[in-house]
């Protein structure tokens, strides 16, 4: 049910800005606060990923880090966890 409502999200500029894979994810934004909490699927182990930002020069920096940082985080993990046998 969770997965169902996060996969219908229409926002694509945080986590899975630079993904080439399926992410399911909810972002939200308060005055001065910018968050993205999102599931990577990418038919290997899950990855779950939380961001929440304060960004002092806007809601475009907040949006950036948070999928420059997602990508990163993925790939490092995803990296760590090619050799590691099932």
């Amino acid at each position: 049910m969770i997965k169902d409502w996060l996969s219908k999200t229409i926002f694509k500029k945080e986590i899975p800005r630079f993904m080439e894979t399926r992410v399911l994810h909810k972002t939200g934004e308060l005055p001065g606060v910018l968050t993205d909490v999102g599931i990577i699927e990418d038919g290997k182990n899950a990855i779950l990923i939380s961001a929440y930002t304060t960004p002092k020069r806007g809601s475009e920096q907040g949006s950036n880090f948070i999928a420059t940082s997602s990508a990163k985080i993925y790939n490092l993990l995803r990296d760590k966890n090619s050799d590691t046998p099932r």
